[in-house]
């Protein structure tokens, strides 16, 4: 039963209770926010050589946001024909003429209701399903003792035949 209740927990933990959300123009989070660059065209030929071809969008850490570039430490790489790559944090320099739009991860009020309400369900469910299990199958009598059997009924052997 712990590893349900473990199991369930880190669903929440990880069922995308967040979102990336457009940030306005000229507005920079600041340092350590987890980001999103969408590339551009012209990024996608200038970040060719250090992501390969079809670079679509780039998340990760901000380490800085320099007037020129931004700064990041990234997690995963998303392509165009490609399934997405993840990264274990390396440093990346990425200039600001290259990048579409800017968007900050946040937490999504509606993602993290739908996630809780699910997990109330499903404990509901479970909670309501042992009882219920338990009732029907009847493991003790009134008086704490084992049921006594359905039938007293014993089954008759009929030969046919010599």
């Amino acid at each position: 039963m712990q590893q349900l209740w473990r199991s369930m927990a880190m669903c929440v933990a990880l069922s995308g209770c967040y979102t990336y959300m457009p940030m306005t123009p000229g507005n920079t989070p600041p340092a350590g926010e987890p980001v999103a660059l969408d590339i551009t065209d012209a990024g996608r030929v200038g970040l060719s050589d250090r992501f390969g071809p079809g670079l679509l969008r780039v998340e990760g850490r901000l380490t800085s946001g320099a007037a020129q570039e931004y700064a990041l430490n990234v997690q995963r790489v998303s392509f165009l024909n490609q399934p997405p790559s993840r990264w274990s944090g390396e440093l990346v320099r990425i200039d600001r003429a290259f990048v579409g739009m800017v968007q900050q991860r946040k937490l999504s009020r509606g993602r993290t209701a739908f996630a809780i309400g699910v997990v109330v369900l499903a404990v509901g469910a479970i909670a309501v399903g042992t009882d219920l299990i338990g009732f029907f199958e009847g493991t003790t009598g009134d008086n704490g003792e084992p049921p006594g059997p359905i039938s007293n009924r014993v089954p008759l052997s009929i030969r046919v035949g010599h």
